[in-house]
């Protein structure tokens, strides 16, 4: 049972792309789904990553901390140098804007699956003691899932194949999670947990200002970027309500 709550929070990867779907035909979808990513992440590396973060370095040491975070922010940097975008068209066309926001759903998404490995391993922990408690848990991570599954439909509308692929990891992110502690029958370092979540922090930070910021500032559409943003804020806020209970 405790395993299979941990397919919970990876649906609402499916729930997001599902409602990006549905609204399709609304004007400039890719700038919401990016500022509403960016509302997500932003609380998440905030309120969720940051305190485990400073946990991770009285338990690792700080630089140890520093570098794996750092790490991150290397593997992100390469990897947007091995997916094919164009950041610097000279005029922002909503085709510029679905291609821009694929190749930054990816990055996220890859970021935000890391987070969610260690995710997985909590849930499916703390379910095996308390049903209740990992089910409202797993909603909450859920909550944080749903931004990258719409910002994630756009590589799969744009028709790139991998996007779906991409799609159906994220989705199972925390079901592996929860997996390795079946596997390992919660034995699993805790030090191993938050230097995971160390390299997700770094991954999330660059994620945030140096690609998804500079995203939002190009499209110039104020309006759109702050309601997104509230809303992704909003998915987040909700999710730790939930997971608090």
């Amino acid at each position: 049972m405790a395993l299979a709550i941990t397919l919970l929070a990876g649906a609402f990867f499916l729930l997001g792309a599902a409602v990006a779907w549905r609204a399709r035909g609304v004007d400039k979808l890719s700038v919401y789904s990016m500022a509403v990513a960016f509302g997500s992440l932003a609380c998440v590396a905030v309120l969720d990553l940051l305190p485990e973060a400073a946990e991770g370095a009285e338990e690792l040491g700080l630089p140890v901390a520093i570098a794996l975070a750092v790490g991150g922010v290397i593997v992100l940097i390469a990897l947007d140098h091995l997916l094919p975008h164009d950041h610097h068209h000279h005029e922002h066309h909503a085709d510029d804007a679905d291609e821009e926001a694929s190749h930054i759903g990816i990055m996220a998404v890859l970021a935000i699956s890391v987070h969610n490995l260690a995710e997985g391993a909590a849930i499916y922990a703390i379910a095996s003691q308390d049903v209740t408690a990992g089910l409202l848990l797993a909603l909450g991570v859920g909550l944080h899932n749903a931004p990258m599954g719409m910002l994630l439909y756009s590589a799969v509308r744009s028709g790139r194949g991998h996007g779906a692929i991409v799609l159906a990891v994220a989705a199972l992110s925390t079901f592996v999670g929860g997996l390795v502690m079946f596997l390992l029958g919660n034995t699993l370092d805790e030090a191993v947990m938050l230097g995971v979540v160390c390299v997700a922090l770094g991954m999330i930070v660059y994620i945030l200002f140096a690609e998804l910021l500079p995203a939002m500032i190009r499209s110039h559409d104020v309006k759109r970027c702050v309601i997104g943003t509230a809303i992704g804020a909003a998915f987040v806020l909700a999710g730790m309500s939930f997971a608090a209970e």
